[in-house]
């Protein structure tokens, strides 16, 4: 077993070449993603964060987000992503109860730095992910500014990786600590479950702040391709199936039933699909049988939790 940082650093040593991440305009090869993870962790390690610290995420999907993910783990940090759709309050219990010392801003979500850094007093840094933000520093120049080597930080496998709060439908939202190893454990079980290979491409389409961010560690583990959509957006979704020849898709049934009854569905050639994966809450017979239907018997349906890291 081996930690979240070695995916990149293992990618970039064995198929240097083959493109890793895509994004909108964006499109990373394992090496160039291995290059600006350790431009990230150098960047946090210079800016005075300490091994162990914890370091928050509010943003929508990016790859800057795998970024964050990966840097944090080469240099010893602890990730807490934030579920942007929470209140203010509840995401300030949150940020108190974990005690981050920088926060990473994501497009559309700069106001919320100033407020939530004054009502945490942990928050000594931001950094903006895509826009200039007063207080916070920029991302792509954060970067630029770092060296490429890998810092080369001593992380165990059993060290803790991803601080990541649970729903809270019994209560308050709890910290759940999940270590390198219980990421990868379940994330390699998936991947044995599900036959993936290194020739696999996964749309990413659900939150990567959720534990269900396992498509896109997975992919990368074996070394296939992560095309990370922003938001789940029907159009751009199956757009993206379509212009990446995706082979995997995991989403929540409600997303399926859109699909399913998206007006220009049928204008997309979605035959790169092989496997269609879903959880998160029971999916109604019906619209599995139509889903079937129309896909093929190609759904396989996940059950898990945060604490299990997610299967």
């Amino acid at each position: 077993m081996f930690t979240l940082g070695d995916i990149p650093r293992k990618g970039a040593r064995i198929r240097a070449s083959k493109e890793a991440v895509v994004f909108e305009g964006t499109r990373l090869t394992y090496k160039a993603l291995d290059e600006r993870v350790n431009r990230l962790a150098n960047a946090l390690l210079e800016s005075g964060c300490t091994k162990g610290e914890r370091i928050a995420v509010l943003a929508e999907n990016t790859h800057k987000y795998l970024e964050v993910y990966f840097a944090a783990a080469k240099a010893g940090f602890v990730v807490v992503p934030l579920n942007y759709r929470l209140s203010e309050p509840e995401m300030i219990q949150i940020l108190n109860a974990s005690t981050p010392v920088l926060l990473f801003v994501g497009d559309g979500y700069e106001e919320k730095w100033e407020s939530l850094q004054g009502s945490v007093p942990s928050l000594e840094k931001g950094v903006s992910l895509d826009n200039s933000t007063e207080g916070c520093s920029l991302y792509e120049e954060w970067l630029q500014d770092a060296a490429t080597t890998d810092p080369l930080v001593d992380v165990g496998e059993n060290d803790l990786a991803v601080l990541m709060y649970t729903g809270g439908t019994t209560g308050l939202p709890k910290g759940v600590m999940l270590s390198h190893r219980n990421i990868l454990a379940s994330t390699l079980g998936i991947g044995i479950v599900g036959e993936f290979t290194d020739r696999d491409t996964t749309c990413m389409i659900l939150p990567l702040f959720h534990v269900a961010f396992w498509p896109a560690m997975l992919m990368l583990m074996l070394g296939g391709k992560t095309v990370v959509v922003r938001q789940a957006e029907m159009g751009v979704i199956l757009g993206a199936v379509e212009d990446e020849k995706c082979t995997h898709l995991n989403a929540v049934p409600t997303i399926y039933n859109w699909m399913l009854n998206f007006p220009e569905l049928d204008n997309f050639d979605l035959s790169s699909l092989r496997l269609m994966t879903y959880a998160g809450s029971p999916m109604p017979e019906e619209v599995l049988r139509r889903c079937i239907r129309k896909f093929g018997n190609i759904f396989s349906q996940g059950y898990g939790m945060t604490e299990a890291a997610p299967l």
